[in-house]
């Protein structure tokens, strides 16, 4: 069989990333990035798949031409190409997040990792079980668990009100969860295919069914992982403190949210005080606030407390 010549090759170096093999007949774009979404490159999996459609279409020209009898313009043979320099030098490998998404979508499960990996301490603090664990429960109790949404599904009651059905997937499995029309509304934001959420409801278990989540409470994992997290600012040495304490409280005024935070000071050399101001304050984190703070002199910094932990 012949290839088309613009995959990757093997020399004493190790494998050397070059394209995509084509071999016989030219295949669909499809098939070709299925492959490359779990193939092994990973640092060159980005650029590889984004050169699919090239690669494919010079396989097909080349068979085109030989069937037609060109050898090119001038009589000869094709000249050598060096397909390795033909990947664009600014080509970049998939982030994680990325090389799952494309996985999940190829082959319908992950290979390289789990996407929750990356909110474990989350999913600790917020005592979330496993889907394996749920059939062990007593039905009727309220739980919280986590995972990611698939296999949403809006319908509609008789009365004309959305609710929403989906799989909550985690590594190891999935559960059915309802959100009836009032909690659906409510939620209606973060009930999104492949977003990870920690649900909240009653758990519903019979002998003829799986175990069932009526949920009441949505978040997604982001806004979970931000719960604990807290913005100190360092105030700077200044002769009119309480002149800079008005002009901080301006700008938390100016940028209200969801995030707490705690004001650092210096009393002297040795000390340093945090003063936790009303509870009531509470900023949302943005570059801008963030800028605004440095020009009164103030650095920002995000600290996470941990459960039980003061934050001043």
């Amino acid at each position: 069989m012949e290839a088309t010549r613009f995959g990757a090759k093997y020399d004493k170096g190790g494998i050397q990333p070059l394209g995509i093999m084509i071999y016989g007949e030219p295949t669909d774009t499809a098939s070709s990035n299925a492959s490359l979404t779990v193939g092994p490159i990973e640092a060159w999996r980005g650029g590889l798949f984004n050169s699919t459609d090239a690669a494919l279409s010079r396989a097909q020209r080349v068979k085109r031409e030989k069937l037609l009898g060109q050898n090119g313009l001038f009589g000869g043979m094709p000249e050598e190409i060096d397909f390795a320099n033909e990947l664009s030098p600014t080509a970049k490998g998939w982030t994680l997040s990325e090389t799952l998404a494309a996985e999940k979508a190829a082959l319908g499960f992950y290979i390289s990792g789990h996407p929750l990996e990356r909110y474990m301490e989350t999913l600790q603090r917020a005592k979330a079980l496993k889907s394996s664990e749920l059939a062990e429960l007593t039905s009727g109790i309220r739980i919280s668990s986590g995972g990611i949404i698939g296999d949403l599904q809006i319908r509609t009651t008789k009365k004309g009100d959305k609710f929403g059905l989906f799989r909550l997937e985690d590594e190891a499995g999935s559960t059915k969860c309802v959100l009836w029309p009032e909690v659906y509304r409510k939620h209606a934001a973060v009930a999104q295919n492949e977003l990870p959420v920690i649900v909240i409801g009653r758990l519903e278990l019979s002998e003829d069914n799986p175990p069932t989540i009526i949920v009441d409470q949505v978040q997604s994992m982001d806004a979970a992982a931000r719960v604990n997290e807290f913005l100190v600012l360092r105030t700077p040495t200044h002769e009119d403190f309480p002149t800079l304490c008005d002009s901080i409280l301006t700008l938390i005024n100016l940028h209200p949210g969801d995030c707490e935070v705690t004001i650092e000071a210096s009393i002297d050399d040795r000390t340093v005080v945090r003063v936790k101001p009303n509870d009531a304050l509470r900023v949302r984190r943005c570059a801008e606030l963030e800028q605004a703070l440095k020009d009164i002199g103030c650095s920002v910094t995000v600290e996470t407390a941990a459960n039980g932990q003061a934050r001043v």
